[in-house]
């Protein structure tokens, strides 16, 4: 029998209070946990955000909680509305990196910062 290793992704960090909701992935993308999403302001959907779009998509909302494969559909996922995330391991569109979205999303009580060995 093989046996595979889990490898946590070590997403969320400290203990600053979660909040989720359900959301709808844009089509085209397989996400990953971690992804920062920002919605499409005509269609009410999430996709990754990236400052060069104007579509809505530019502003950082929310940040994806788990893996959805959204490549050949619209697809139903669940956010993290507020929360305390490892900066390393978040996936941004783009050239976006989280410091271009550090403001916005502490505005929405999502926080990023660096893992620190012990």
């Amino acid at each position: 029998m093989a046996t595979q290793e889990f490898t946590p992704k070590q997403l969320i960090i400290g203990c600053h209070h979660m909040i989720t909701g359900a959301i709808i992935l844009l089509s085209g993308i397989a996400y990953s946990a971690g992804a920062v999403l920002g919605r499409v302001t005509a269609t009410g959907k999430y996709t990754l955000v990236d400052n060069s779009k104007n579509d809505g998509t530019e502003i950082a909302k929310y940040i994806l909680a788990g893996d959805v494969d959204a490549t050949s559909a619209d697809s139903p996922g669940i956010a993290y509305k507020t929360g305390q995330f490892n900066e390393a391991v978040l996936t941004f569109g783009g050239n976006d990196t989280a410091d271009d979205h550090r403001e916005a999303l502490e505005a929405r009580g999502i926080f990023m910062a660096t893992l620190s060995a012990p």
